[in-house]
């Protein structure tokens, strides 16, 4: 979806979607104007915004689904401005929304640096102990959340193996 739009110094304009998954939503405008946008969910809380006082603005959004908001606003300046809404692919292990599923057992993945992530998923009953091991240069660290996305545990260290232990 590309959108045109004018907007002026006191006014913002509003724009409902639609989302299924992965976007970057980007806004580009005259240098002589400072748009910003943000992001609503359906009851118009604010998920994300977009900011910067250069462009193009750019706001990554990830495993979102259902109606949303984009509200475009002038920090400074009036002006015409385009609007850019582009899908990415749903990838495994990218948010809590899309984990991979796992079962008891050892699993190698790669990380591409810091502030990346992976999502998993595992049913424990009992108790459990994950070891997290890696390179002697990197730094990972594990996070268990329960089923209600409330993190339960930590495992962080510079030295390899990083334990968790759960206990039911």
């Amino acid at each position: 979806m590309i959108t045109l739009g004018t907007i002026n110094k006191t006014e913002s304009l509003w724009y409902s979607i639609n989302l299924e998954g992965n976007y970057e939503i980007s806004l580009n405008a005259s240098v002589s104007a400072d748009f910003d946008m943000a992001l609503y969910n359906s009851s118009l809380d604010v998920v994300q915004t977009a900011t910067s006082p250069s462009y193009p603005d750019i706001m990554t959004i990830y495993s979102r689904y259902g109606l949303h908001y984009i509200e475009v606003y002038p920090y400074s300046g009036d002006g015409d401005f385009i609007l850019n809404v582009t899908s990415f692919p749903v990838i495994l292990g990218d948010s809590e929304r899309n984990p991979i599923l796992i079962s008891e057992g050892t699993i190698q993945q790669t990380l591409d640096g810091s502030g990346d992530f992976l999502w998993y998923q595992v049913d424990l009953a009992g108790n459990y102990e994950f070891v997290l091991s890696g390179p002697n240069t990197t730094n990972f660290d594990l996070y268990l959340y329960n089923s209600d996305l409330e993190r339960i545990g930590i495992s962080q260290g510079s030295d390899y193996p990083n334990l968790l232990t759960s206990y039911s």
